[in-house]
């Protein structure tokens, strides 16, 4: 049996938006993986690798703005739900 917990976090305006962005950012993270892993069929290690490269190319400025771990995390998360898909676990991601 599975316990849950329902947590409500009272955060001050100013974090709102900092959440938005951080959340946003790894989804971006993670549509630019899968699109990418699409085109190049490459590792979470080449990705990471590609995405820094990326993120220094004109224009993404903004993936600055955020830590770098929620970008990572990003991607990390297409690789596991590619893998849990692999081993038919879940839907394609």
């Amino acid at each position: 049996m599975k316990i849950t917990k329902k947590v409500r976090l009272h955060v001050p305006s100013s974090f709102k938006y900092q959440f938005h962005q951080h959340a946003g950012a790894a989804r971006f993270a993670y549509n630019w993986a899968l699109k990418n892993d699409i085109d190049m069929k490459v590792n979470e290690s080449d990705a990471r690798k590609s995405f820094t490269l990326f993120k220094k190319q004109e224009g993404n400025e903004w993936t600055n703005e955020v830590n770098n771990n929620v970008l990572k995390q990003g991607i990390r998360d297409y690789y596991v739900a590619k893998n849990k898909y692999f081993k038919k676990l879940s839907n394609k991601p």
